[in-house]
């Protein structure tokens, strides 16, 4: 009894194993692509919300002290500076929880001459959920925009 071993054609000719391989790098390419195209899609998103509240509430805070320490009464202050808060945040959309403080320095006399009054705007983020993931929480970051003013001896009338 004698065995005769033949290997398969496409090992010895090589124009059989291109025609076997062919399409499978475009394959290879197209699932590596959508497996790290989506994450990185989802992390742009994330960064440019971070980003977008960043400018907001700093543009926020800026608008807000310049409002407060240009007024002479405190009765027309706290709503002007409200609406100029609110006004900044509405020019970036931003529709997310947003907390605002005032602290002044000295504490007796916020608007007196030489004071100096610091606004806090801390606007919470959502990050971007991954939707296929029906379990994931979204998670939130909290962004701080402060902007600080001394006020003026030569503002407004009282």
């Amino acid at each position: 009894m004698r065995f005769v071993w033949k290997p398969p054609p496409h090992w010895s000719d090589p124009t059989n194993r291109r025609e076997l391989d062919a399409g499978r790098a475009s394959l290879e390419f197209l699932v590596a692509g959508v497996v790290l195209f989506i994450p990185l899609v989802l992390l742009t998103v994330s960064l440019w919300g971070l980003q977008q509240a960043a400018l907001a509430t700093d543009a926020a805070a800026r608008h807000g002290v310049r409002v407060f320490t240009q007024h002479t009464v405190l009765s027309s202050a706290v709503p002007g500076t409200q609406r100029a808060i609110s006004d900044a945040l509405e020019a970036f959309t931003i529709d997310h929880d947003v907390a605002v403080s005032l602290r002044c320095r000295p504490t007796s006399g916020c608007l007196d001459p030489g004071s100096w009054v610091e606004i806090t705007v801390v606007a919470d983020v959502p990050l971007g959920a991954i939707p296929l993931i029906p379990a994931a929480l979204p998670v939130s970051v909290p962004i701080t925009g402060v902007a600080s003013a001394q006020v003026s001896d030569y503002r407004g009338d009282p």
